[in-house]
């Protein structure tokens, strides 16, 4: 009963990581972290065949709830942002709030250390120097298949799933750079289910999907080290990532709205920041599944020592 309870959350985690990524400026990554799942994912991911079974019981829920969300939602995130952009970003920009000060447990060894202030500055002025400066691309139309574009879709999704994971930095909005937003999200995703186009549809998605699965594994072996040898520091380097992301999500979707749609967006973002505090308080474990092998207390104390 008890893994089946963490199934269904891990499952619906996953579903939120799914729909984040489908909205331009939102981190999957960044929901990860909030959402208390991030160093799990990551390691689960960058070992895959070291313990295989446990590995798979903790991505399988996650990774078909993030597929099951991306599917249903991309249509009704389309349309919520077209006509509620502001109400909409105000419900993630709540949820990612919520998860800060469960996160903050992750940075405060090093708050006395200034070159973890001057990782975060970085992460947050090259993050928003690549939004504000990088103009979007022109949308990307397929007529015709042939060898270089399956290649390409295969390269557009090793970037995506690499950036789909990197807290702060937006997959949809990477896909929106590159040209294959429209293509990829909104006409084969978000139109699976007209089996008139099933054919198109694949030729799209199976080269993008598997550029994903090794895109996924070779970013998550990176992190993976980031976080066994400098976990402090890469965790500011994540806090610069969801504060420019903060920024960033406004930015990409807000232009205009209405009074009332201000108030309905205080009340979602007020619901979504409640919402993501109780989630990531919970802890998710699945048999004998954990992240990261326990420190020694000379290597803990060696660590502080450090980041002092």
């Amino acid at each position: 009963m008890k893994a089946f309870k963490n199934w269904i959350l891990l499952f619906f985690k996953g579903g939120f990581m799914g729909i984040g990524n489908v909205i331009p400026g939102v981190s999957g990554g960044t929901l990860a972290v909030i959402l208390g799942i991030y160093d799990s994912l990551i390691h689960a991911i960058s070992s895959l065949f070291k313990k295989f079974k446990e590995n798979i019981l903790f991505l399988f829920p996650v990774l078909l709830g993030m597929l099951v969300f991306i599917v249903l939602s991309s249509k009704g995130i389309d349309l919520a942002l077209e006509h509620f952009p502001l109400a909409t970003v105000l419900f993630f920009v709540g949820m990612i709030l919520g998860g800060i000060p469960l996160l903050f447990q992750k940075v405060k060894t090093g708050l006395k250390n200034v070159w973890n202030y001057l990782i975060f500055a970085l992460i947050f002025v090259l993050l928003l120097l690549y939004t504000f400066l990088n103009p979007r691309g022109g949308a990307v139309e397929i007529n015709q298949f042939g060898f270089l574009e399956y290649f390409l879709l295969f390269c557009v999704g090793m970037i995506g799933a690499a950036t789909m994971i990197i807290p702060g930095i937006s997959g949809s909005m990477t896909l929106m750079v590159l040209g294959y937003y429209d293509l990829i999200v909104l006409e084969s995703v978000g139109n699976i289910m007209d089996f008139s186009k099933i054919g198109y549809h694949l030729q799209v998605l199976i080269p993008f999907g598997l550029g994903c699965i090794v895109g996924l594994l070779l970013i998550a072996k990176l992190l993976s080290f980031l976080l066994k040898k400098f976990e402090t520091k890469t965790y500011f380097g994540i806090f610069g990532f969801i504060f420019a992301s903060l920024i960033i999500i406004f930015y990409l979707n807000v232009s205009t709205f209405s009074v009332g749609e201000f108030f309905i967006g205080l009340f979602l973002g007020v619901f979504g920041f409640f919402l993501s505090y109780f989630i990531s308080i919970g802890k998710i474990k699945i048999g004998k599944f954990e992240p990261f092998k326990k420190k020694e207390k000379q290597e803990i104390t060696e660590e502080k020592t450090h980041e002092m």
